[in-house]
């Protein structure tokens, strides 16, 4: 067997030095950050600490979002794990995307092919759903988005959320309203009606002239 070089020299192996932010002796090689040698996780540590706090959506908000929209609650928490490098809980809230994205399809499906639009009792179980939905996707995410602020992060824009709310609407509502005029399911005279019915009772046509009361004849006065 061959001897190594220190067994021939007689010296002892180099003692490696330690990292001058932990304090141990890695086996792995040092870099230098900020005028430090250190190993290579407090260097991944010290890059990730200098990066900017992510901007993440209020827990309440995320919540409220449901009233817009089935998918808002999962999609915006969605976006908040991402942003806080927690990729388990993005996969998690995906999964609940898409039961908010067939909660949506069937809640629009039903309130446009309904005959009778004070019929809530349709509704209710994707109402349900929603509110489901919306809690399973907040809660995981209300204590962190604490440790968020303690931390010094900040706190994201109203604006944005709503722009993503009412765009993943538009991205269902026009392909499945198309699909049921396209198959006879629904019809132009029925959206309308729905439409009018919104919009409440039709204001009285002021244009025509105003019947007035016959005069009272000589036999009726008392």
């Amino acid at each position: 067997m061959t001897a190594s070089a220190s067994q021939l020299s007689g010296l002892a192996p180099p003692t490696p030095l330690p990292c001058e932010r932990c304090g141990h002796s890695p086996p792995t090689a040092r870099v230098a950050v900020g005028g430090k040698r250190v190993c290579i996780l407090c260097a991944d540590q010290l890059a990730r600490d200098a990066r900017p706090a992510p901007a993440i959506w209020p827990t309440l908000l995320v919540f409220a979002t449901f009233l817009l929209s089935p998918l808002a609650p999962p999609v915006l928490a969605a976006i908040n794990w991402a942003r806080l490098g927690d990729r388990r809980r993005v996969r998690d809230a995906l999964g609940l995307v898409v039961l908010g994205a067939i909660c949506a399809v069937g809640q629009l499906v039903t309130e446009v092919t309904s005959t009778n639009p004070n019929d809530l009792d349709q509704q209710l179980p994707f109402v349900v759903v929603t509110v489901g939905l919306a809690v399973f996707a907040t809660m995981p995410l209300r204590r962190r988005y604490m440790e968020h602020l303690a931390q010094g992060g900040k706190r994201a824009g109203v604006g944005l959320a709503l722009i993503i709310t009412i765009g993943m609407n538009i991205c269902v509502s026009v392909p499945v309203v198309g699909y049921l005029l396209a198959s006879g399911k629904v019809t132009l005279e029925q959206l309308e009606k729905k439409s009018s019915f919104l919009d409440g009772p039709p204001a009285s046509d002021s244009s025509q002239p105003a019947v007035s009361a016959p005069p009272p004849t000589a036999g009726s006065a008392t």
